[in-house]
């Protein structure tokens, strides 16, 4: 199809990330909110301050995916970077796993939920994904609520992963499957409010 692009949405369009995007970056990833659930690669710490400078080095590791992709979420209007989004199927090109983070301000706009949809639309339409794989803590309701919006159902839980203010949490994984993404969710865009 002419003129065809899978990261063009109503709202928001996925985009590869560029050095200028690092203080957009910089600014969401630190936002208090984001606590625990920035989904930034691993070697950056999930609860410590990050400087100007590892924002610049979180951006670079994205630019330089090898087995999927992590892309800017931005907002058509004023083309401000809210957001990024990723997949990666480094272990397996059948189940990717995919996550989409949303800078607080601007959740409950819908614009995750748009970004999760060209996510997981490029992944069963454009790619050989037969399942798609995602993650959360335990104590991240809004998360399992944005996963399960989309048909997300939980396969299983890592037992005290990890402590939040002293108190063991697990890591819930979830999957969803090409055939229920095709039956209820494709060629859908928009929706009310998401939780990313």
């Amino acid at each position: 199809m002419d003129g065809f692009d899978p990261f063009t949405g109503t709202d928001v369009l996925l985009r590869a990330f560029e050095p200028g995007d690092a203080q957009a970056v910089h600014e969401h990833l630190n936002d208090p909110a984001l606590r625990g659930r920035r989904y930034a690669p691993d070697r950056f710490p999930g609860d410590m301050p990050l400087t100007a400078a590892q924002a610049e080095k979180i951006v670079e590791a994205w630019q330089g995916t090898e087995h999927g992709f992590a892309l800017a979420v931005v907002l058509r209007q004023t083309g401000a970077v809210i957001g990024h989004a990723s997949a990666d199927w480094g272990w397996e090109v059948l189940a990717p796993w995919a996550d989409v983070v949303i800078a607080p301000h601007y959740q409950r706009m819908g614009y995750g939920t748009q970004a999760a949809r060209l996510v997981l639309a490029y992944l069963f339409e454009q790619t050989p994904a037969h399942i798609v794989i995602g993650g959360w803590a335990s104590w991240n309701d809004p998360a399992a609520a944005f996963a399960q919006s989309f048909g997300f159902e939980t396969h299983g839980a890592m037992r005290r992963a990890g402590l939040r203010d002293g108190a063991p949490y697990d890591f819930v994984t979830a999957a969803l499957p090409r055939a229920e993404w095709a039956t209820s969710h494709a060629g859908s865009e928009g929706g009310d409010g998401d939780a990313a």
